[in-house]
C-alpha cells in the first residue's frame, strides 16, 4: 500500500534541496537539461521526414537520459533508421499509436528492434545489443507526449516505489511493458500528491522558463522530484559509508608478539572509495582481477556499479565466466572483519533475488590491506568470499 506520509517525506527532501542550493542552481548544474531536451525533441521530429536517421539526431539530445557506460540506445535508433528506415519508421508509428494499450506498444516495440538487432548481427557477425529496454523506449514515450507519459529510469525509480510502498515488487521477467504500468501506478501517486503544491509549481514553472513545453501534465516535474530525492538518499548512504570507513581506520591496530596485525604493504592509495570504484569500472577490461570477469548488466542495460538492494548499495556487483554472480565490495584503505557480514548480506540478496537456474554467488573484499581479523572471518567462508589487495603505481613514459 502506498503511504501518503511517505510521500510526505520523499517531496520534503527534494524541497529541502532546492532550497539550499537554489532553483537556479539546480536548473543550471542538475536537471535543466531534461526539460531542454523535451523541446528540442518537440522541434525536431517528424515521423515522416525522408532522412529519418538524421531527423532522430536531431530530435534525441546526445545526454545521459540516453546514453552512458554500457547503454547505447539512441546510437542503435540511428543506426537502425540508417539501415532499415521504414521498418524503424514503423516501430516509431506503433509506439506511438494512441489507439494501442501502451504495455503491449512498449513489448512489441522492443520485440520489433530484437528483430532488426538479429539481422543486423547476423549479417556483421556480432553479438550487439540494443539495449532499448523500459527506459529508453519510456523516454521516447515522454518525449513525444510529455504530458502523458512518464520518462522512467529504472533503477531510481524501483528507490521510489519501494520507499513509498513496503509491498512494491517486480516479479523476475516481468516485461517492460508491464513494469511501466506497475510503476506508474506510483508514479500517477506521487504526480497527485505535488499538483496544487506551491513550491512545487514555483519551480516547474522555473524548470520550464522560456521553452514552449510548459509541463501542463506534471509528467517532467514529477520525474524530477523521484529522481533528485533518489539520488539525495543514495548519496546520503554513500555519505555514512565513507564515515564509517574513516571512524574505523582510526582504530590503532593491535600488536601481537611486538609485531602490527595489519596484512599486506600498502603504498599508493586512493582517496576516496567512489575514486577506487570508478577507476575499476572505466577500466575493467585493463585490470587483472580475474580472467572473463564481466560488469553485470541488468535488463534496463544498467551495469552493476552502486547495484541497489533493500539495504545499500553493491559497490560493484559482477558475472563469472561460468555466468555465476560475484559481489565486489570496495575499501579504499584497511578493512576488519566488519565488512564480511555486510558482503554476506549482499550475497544472500543477490542469491534470493537475481540469481536463476542454479547461478551460484561468491564475493570479493578489494582494500589496500587489512587486519588479521579479517583473514580470520573470511576463512571461515573462505569457498564463498576471498579477499584482494589493491596496489596502485603510477609510470611515467617520455614522449615519442
Amino acid at each position: 500500500m502506498i503511504s501518503e506520509q511517505k510521500l510526505q517525506k520523499w517531496v520534503e527532501i527534494y524541497l529541502d534541496h532546492i532550497n539550499k542550493i537554489s532553483v537556479e542552481t539546480h536548473i543550471k548544474d542538475e536537471e535543466g537539461y531534461k526539460f531542454q531536451a523535451v523541446e528540442t525533441f518537440q522541434n525536431n521530429f517528424d515521423i515522416e521526414a525522408q532522412d529519418l536517421s538524421g531527423m532522430l539526431e536531431k530530435s534525441l539530445t546526445n545526454n545521459n537520459l540516453v546514453v552512458g557506460a554500457h547503454y547505447f540506445p539512441r546510437k542503435m535508433l540511428i543506426i537502425f533508421a540508417e539501415n532499415f528506415p521504414e521498418e524503424t519508421r514503423k516501430i516509431l508509428r506503433d509506439l506511438f499509436d494512441e489507439n494501442k494499450d501502451v504495455v503491449e506498444r512498449i513489448n512489441n516495440a522492443q520485440n520489433e528492434l530484437d528483430k532488426l538487432m538479429d539481422i543486423r548481427n547476423e549479417e556483421l557477425d556480432a553479438e550487439a545489443h540494443h539495449y532499448a529496454g523500459l527506459r529508453f523506449l519510456s523516454l521516447l514515450l515522454g518525449y513525444y507526449e510529455p504530458n502523458i507519459y512518464n520518462a522512467m529510469k529504472p533503477r531510481e525509480w524501483r528507490e521510489f516505489a519501494g520507499y513509498i510502498n513496503d509491498e512494491f515488487h517486480i516479479p523476475k521477467h516481468t516485461s517492460e511493458g508491464d513494469k511501466y504500468h506497475i510503476f506508474s501506478e506510483h508514479i500517477n501517486a506521487l504526480l497527485e500528491y505535488i499538483k496544487g503544491n506551491e513550491q512545487i509549481e514555483k519551480i516547474k514553472g522555473s524548470l520550464t522558463r522560456g521553452l514552449k513545453f510548459d509541463d501542463a501534465g506534471y509528467r517532467w516535474i514529477t520525474q524530477d522530484v523521484i529522481y533528485v530525492t533518489a539520488r539525495l538518499l543514495k548519496d546520503e548512504y554513500g555519505k555514512e559509508k565513507e564515515q564509517m570507513e574513516k571512524i574505523s581506520q582510526r582504530n590503532i591496530p593491535e600488536e601481537i608478539d611486538g609485531k602490527s596485525e595489519i596484512i599486506g604493504d600498502p603504498e599508493m592509495q586512493f582517496q576516496w572509495e567512489k575514486e577506487l570504484e570508478n577507476f575499476m569500472v572505466r577500466n575493467w577490461e585493463r585490470i587483472n582481477l580475474e580472467k572473463g570477469l564481466k560488469l553485470y548488466e541488468d535488463e534496463d542495460g544498467e551495469i552493476g556499479q552502486q547495484f541497489p538492494t533493500d539495504s545499500g548499495a553493491i559497490d560493484i556487483l559482477a558475472v563469472d565466466k561460468d555466468n555465476n554472480f560475484v559481489v565486489i565490495e570496495l575499501k579504499k584503505g584497511r578493512s576488519d572483519e566488519k565488512v564480511v557480514g555486510q558482503i554476506l548480506h549482499y550475497m544472500g540478496w543477490v542469491k534470493s533475488t537475481l540469481a536463476t537456474n542454479g547461478q551460484d554467488v561468491r564475493g570479493i573484499i578489494i582494500a589496500s590491506d587489512g587486519h588479521k581479523r579479517l583473514m580470520n572471518a573470511v576463512g571461515i567462508v573462505s569457498d564463498k568470499l576471498q579477499v584482494k589487495y589493491y596496489r596502485v603505481q603510477l609510470d611515467f613514459v617520455d614522449p615519442e
